[in-house]
């Protein structure tokens, strides 16, 4: 049975998710980056992540050889860095802050939250590869994430009587 691509693809433009900057620390020494929505947790006990990397994409072999990765957890606001790293540019870290973890990648300073993670897994997924990291540093500010759905960004609602937490440096939580 053949799925139809067309409902594939739309199927999961329905489906709501934030927008997140995986990096890591390319081979040739460079940092490597791009914008992802297939990024989400796979376990408490050990504390685990996945990310999905397309096969034919131009930094797909740099994370394949990187020893881990970075997640940097884009803000309601910042739709012009997530298009920064979803297209061909010359240097996506140009004039960016960020610091750089243990494993070499790279952490955007003004995302709301950042994740460094050793690479644990690669496991086969079709035209993708399943990236699977183990958490070594966690730090996170509550705020409004960045959202896309319908192939476009979008912002949450908060319910009523609910408070949104959009105010950048309210609360800091960090893990090591």
């Amino acid at each position: 049975m053949s799925i139809d691509e067309k409902l594939f693809k739309d199927f999961f433009a329905n489906w709501p998710a934030g927008v997140a900057v995986i990096t890591c620390k390319g081979k040739d020494g460079q940092y490597k980056g791009f914008t992802a929505s297939s990024f989400t947790a796979l376990s408490l006990n050990p504390p685990l992540v996945l990310f999905c990397l397309y096969r034919k994409s131009g930094s797909f072999e740099h994370f394949e050889a990187a020893e881990g990765f970075g997640v940097s957890a884009l803000r309601h606001d910042q739709q012009e860095l997530s298009n920064r790293f979803a297209m061909p540019h010359p240097d996506r870290f140009a004039e960016l802050k960020y610091t750089v973890g243990e494993t070499g990648a790279p952490l955007l300073d003004d995302a709301w939250g950042k994740m460094e993670c050793r690479t644990r897994f690669r496991y086969d997924g079709g035209d993708h590869v399943i990236f699977v990291g183990e958490i070594i540093s966690i730090e996170l500010e509550p705020a409004e994430p960045l959202v896309y759905h319908q192939r476009g960004y979008r912002r949450l609602m908060p319910a009523e009587g609910e408070r949104s937490h959009g105010a950048k440096g309210e609360r800091c939580i960090r893990m090591r």
